[in-house]
């Protein structure tokens, strides 16, 4: 029986269209401009309108997908989306999706989809896609789409140490059979622990966080997934590795989460050296940069040693590491750096980087991306997948960077208002046009808190 190909059919990015530069943010926060740009990697930050909130952005992304495939609401199954940027503590934004497009497609055209949340951080989307992959597989999809979204707006306190780190955007994936951009294969490596690095507490909008912690449960965590996945790679594709052969050997590209696109740096860096200590390269490595510390009680903590952090920097500027860098994982940082942290959209925003910035220069047909998803608090996942015949079709729409060229770019001043505002309650610098929006937001006994949202053509 030949094997059943799931995965991604198409997708949609949207990105709010205002940004403001990181070299205005710098001068007006008192910081070193070169520290964002190349210790942080960013360029621009997104930076929402007030009439935007996560429900508005994965609609829009939503409705660009099913009207560039000419999706009928009949086709569609279900509609699951992954985020962390509630403002309800009942209601998910699956359920508001459903709304907006029903102003465009017609009252209760979609009131047969399955819609939930998937909440966990910034890898919520990713179980959310695993999940209507598995429902494709099955059969029970009985030949309708799943459609998964990613969305969120990354935001922290004003003069914070993530304040520079912000961001926002959504990436709507339309699932099935027999993709024609990528087929995601059926091996998945899995960690999950109870970590405070990161998180919400009921009564504050903005998150708890300890950084440099929560980089390194990061790294701790993607070894743990890294390893599962690794060795049912190796036992569904019946591999016999050689002496001088890594399971990443088999990947074109790596795209991994980005709460600051530098991380990919970090996180690339820890996987190569974990992946290479024991390979017959690793000899020529060590008399350019010196050997590797010896670990001792493989905690979290000791990856956070300046020992081990030294050494990272180093191999990071080994000649090795920058070939391997440039060519896997660099083309998945391109967008983040002129968008900043989009939490469960970030890892999405990687892949479609990748696609934007690459389909013109190869032939993708075939080559595989492998997938590092993070969420805080904690969890990981790795799983890859492979580019399919009709990826060329499906890129030449996606227009990522047409996007990003297309936007307004605004004063410090403005940024401050808008992210010190809630939605809706203040002045737009855009007025909505071809997309969904905040009009109003109850304050009555029924209806308080109640975001009311209208499409404007």
């Amino acid at each position: 029986m030949a094997e059943r190909l799931v995965g991604i059919d198409d997708a949609a990015v949207y990105v709010p269209r205002l940004y403001i530069d990181m070299d205005e943010f710098a001068a007006r926060r008192g910081l070193n401009p070169e520290h964002l740009k190349k210790g942080i990697g960013m360029q621009q930050m997104a930076v929402p309108d007030a009439h935007e909130d996560a429900a508005t952005m994965a609609a829009n992304a939503t409705l660009e997908l099913l009207k560039k495939n000419d999706v009928r609401p009949s086709q569609v199954g279900r509609i699951y989306v992954g985020t962390e940027t509630m403002d309800d503590k009942s209601k998910p934004i699956a359920s508001k999706v459903v709304g907006m497009l029903e102003e465009v497609f017609g009252k209760s055209s979609f009131t047969h989809v399955d819609g939930v949340d998937h909440v966990f951080a910034c890898i919520g989307a990713t179980y959310a896609l695993e999940n209507t992959l598995d429902w494709i597989r099955s059969g029970r999809n009985r030949g309708k789409y799943g459609v998964v979204i990613a969305t969120d707006i990354a935001k922290y306190d004003l003069k914070s140490e993530g304040e520079y780190t912000q961001g926002a955007g959504a990436v709507a994936m339309l699932l099935s059979e027999n993709p024609r951009l990528l087929a995601v294969e059926d091996a998945v490596g899995t960690c999950i622990k109870h970590e405070r690095d990161f998180y919400k507490p009921l009564d504050r909008e903005t998150p708890v966080v300890d950084g440099k912690y929560s980089i390194a449960v990061y790294l701790d965590a993607m070894k743990t997934a890294y390893l599962s996945y690794v060795k049912q790679f190796i036992e569904q594709h019946g591999l016999k590795l050689g002496s001088n052969e890594a399971p990443s050997d088999y990947a074109h590209y790596l795209a991994f989460h980005l709460p600051f696109p530098e991380m990919a740096t970090q996180a690339a860096a820890y996987y190569f050296i974990h992946e290479w200590r024991d390979l017959e390269r690793w000899k020529d490595i060590e008399r350019e940069i010196g050997p590797l510390p010896p670990r001792k009680d493989y905690s979290v903590e000791e990856l956070l040693t300046d020992e081990y952090r030294q050494f990272r920097k180093k191999f990071s500027s080994s000649s090795a590491f920058k070939k391997v860098y440039a060519e896997k994982v660099y083309p998945s940082t391109i967008a983040g750096r002129r968008i900043g942290n989009s939490y469960t959209a970030s890892l999405y925003v990687s892949f479609l980087s990748i696609l934007d910035s690459e389909y013109r220069k190869k032939d993708l047909f075939g080559r595989r991306v492998g997938f590092a998803s993070y969420g805080s608090g904690a969890s990981a996942k790795l799983f890859a997948g492979v580019f399919q015949e009709g990826y060329k079709e499906v890129a030449e729409r996606v227009n990522l960077f047409k996007k990003l060229d297309e936007r307004v770019r605004i004063g410090f001043d403005d940024y401050e208002r808008l992210h010190e505002s809630k939605p809706g309650e203040s002045k737009s610098i855009l007025q909505p046009k071809s997309e969904f929006a905040i009009v109003d937001v109850g304050s009555t006994e029924v209806d308080h808190g109640f975001r009311y949202y209208k499409y404007f053509e």
